[in-house]
């Protein structure tokens, strides 16, 4: 190969060089613990209020979401708070007192302990 025709490849090696650098740069920059790059997500937009299970029942985790904000039934403690929907509102209930305990948003159907 002629010195002629290796300098004359030269700015477009460093051209391609650029380019895949940003390109990493760019992807590691983007990616964020638990994402990956399959896409943008599809957003979740309710009109009005939606409430996932309308009867309320303690042994089934259930949300209540309105436009795009969702809130999960929640365990305090031995105790569940559920919300439900109200006018298009998300209210909680009142305390639920679980017999056997609550967890992950639901009252444990029987005791956990041996």
């Amino acid at each position: 190969m002629s010195k002629e025709n290796s300098s004359s490849q030269t700015p477009y090696l460093i051209i391609v060089a650029v380019v895949a650098v940003v390109a990493v740069v760019t992807l590691v920059m983007n990616k964020t613990e638990g994402s990956n790059l399959q896409g943008a997500p599809v957003s979740d937009f309710v009109d009005g209020c939606f409430q996932s299970d309308t009867d309320l029942s303690f042994q089934k985790k259930g949300y209540v979401q309105v436009g795009s904000n969702k809130k999960w039934d929640v365990c305090k403690g031995d105790k569940l708070q559920q919300y439900y929907c109200d006018h298009n509102v998300a209210r909680p209930s009142r305390l639920i007192d679980c017999q056997f305990g609550c967890e992950n948003g639901v009252c444990l159907g029987k005791p956990t302990y041996g």
